[in-house]
C-alpha cells in the first residue's frame, strides 16, 4: 500500500492526465484542455454560465476561450460548432477515447463505481468548500 495521501494521488493523476491530454490534442486543432472542455460543452448545448460553472473560470474566460476559436473556425459564433469545429471535435474524440481506453483496460466495474463514488465526494466537497470562500478567481461565476 503507497504512503501517499489521497490528496496527493488525485493531484498527480490530475496533472498526468492534463499532460496526456495536451499531448493527444497536438494533432488536432484543438489547442488544449479549456478549449476541448469548451467544445464539447458547447456541442451539448450548454450555456456560457454553466460552462465558466464547469471550468471554475469566468464567463469572461469562456468568453476569450471562444473569440479564439471563433478566430481559428472552430465555432460560428459563441454557442455554435462551426463544421471545421465538428471535424476537429469528432477526430479529437476518437483520438482521446483511444487514449482513455487503455488507462481504464483491466480496472472492474466494481472499482470504477467505487472511484466514481470516492472522486464525485471529493469533487463536491471542493465546490463547496470554493464557493463558500468567494475568491477574485471565482468572481462572476
Amino acid at each position: 500500500m503507497s504512503d501517499r495521501t489521497l490528496p496527493m494521488v488525485i493531484g498527480e493523476t490530475e496533472n498526468t492526465l492534463r499532460a496526456l491530454l495536451r499531448q493527444t490534442l497536438r494533432t488536432t486543432g484543438i489547442g488544449g484542455y479549456q478549449e476541448w472542455v469548451v467544445l464539447n460543452l458547447i456541442d451539448a448545448g450548454t450555456s456560457p454560465e454553466a460552462i465558466a460553472t464547469r471550468l471554475r473560470i469566468t464567463t469572461h474566460g469562456v468568453a476569450a476561450v471562444a473569440e479564439e476559436l471563433i478566430r481559428r473556425g472552430l465555432l460560428l459564433d459563441a454557442l455554435t460548432l462551426s463544421e471545421q469545429g465538428r471535424t476537429e471535435l469528432a477526430a479529437a474524440r476518437e483520438s482521446v477515447g483511444e487514449t482513455t481506453s487503455g488507462l481504464v483496460e483491466g480496472v472492474t466495474p466494481d472499482q470504477a463505481q467505487v472511484s466514481r463514488v470516492v472522486l464525485e465526494t471529493i469533487q463536491r466537497r471542493a465546490a463547496a468548500a470554493l464557493d463558500a470562500s468567494p475568491s477574485p478567481e471565482n468572481a462572476g461565476l
